[in-house]
């Protein structure tokens, strides 16, 4: 059961308290490396790897992600540091997110390491999401997904949640409109469900908790199916 974090600024202005959330709280993410949830029956500990993600006030985005334990990763401080200071040409950071990878799915690497960064074009702009899951895309479900982009590379990667990064960018750019284009697609993909699954849901995803974060804000979603623990 991986551990997310995210950060949505109120004010463009005003500076995010990343750094308390990230490293500096009793139960900041860091922390959560060794003492988060995990489902009844799994190993303890959150150390495949780590990610941290942001945007800043002029819309850059910066990512920084490695395989191993964030509790024990000076780069995780380092990391959680950059995210915090402000920058004299850019401003602070507006949007953020953090994650702790336990795997389910594909290999422990740093291209899989959370979140997500997938690119994409809209009219007039180069956009790009960054996108952080905890939950298990199931075959049945990830194999239309896979269908979908079977013309692009990310239908052959072994991680469910790049899959379903890249397949979310391309219902973006096909809506044109990010957010309308997020909650159409997911809407989607959970219609989906009880047609690849009819006997049971749980066939198809653990659960679909979402972290998505683009330069203009952040979309979260919650859906799991049998265990409230999610």
């Amino acid at each position: 059961m991986c551990r997310m974090l995210g950060l949505l600024s109120s004010a463009g202005d005003d500076p995010l308290p990343s750094w308390q959330h990230l490293v500096g709280a009793p139960h900041s993410l860091r922390t959560q490396a060794t003492a988060g949830c995990v489902p009844q029956g799994c190993a303890p500990g959150h150390t495949d790897s780590w990610g941290i993600g942001w945007f800043d006030a002029a819309g850059d985005v910066s990512l920084v992600r490695q395989t191993g334990w964030a509790e024990e990763s000076a780069f995780y401080v380092f990391a959680a540091e950059s995210a915090a200071r402000q920058s004299a040409v850019s401003g602070p950071a507006t949007v953020l997110l953090g994650h702790l990878r336990k795997a389910t799915q594909g290999a422990v690497t740093t291209d899989n390491a959370h979140p997500i960064r997938v690119d994409f074009a809209l009219p007039g702009a180069r956009e790009t999401l960054l996108v952080a899951h905890n939950g298990t895309l199931r075959a049945p479900l990830l194999q239309t997904l896979r269908d979908d982009l079977a013309d692009s590379p990310a239908a052959r990667e072994d991680s469910d949640t790049v899959v379903l990064a890249a397949w979310l960018a391309r219902r973006v750019t096909a809506t044109g409109s990010v957010w309308e284009g997020l909650t159409a697609a997911l809407r989607e993909l959970l219609e989906r469900v009880p047609v690849v699954a009819p006997e049971d849901a749980a066939a198809a995803y653990s659960s679909l908790n979402l972290l998505i974060a683009h330069r203009t804000g952040l979309f979260a979603l919650r859906q799991f199916r049998r265990n409230g623990i999610y």
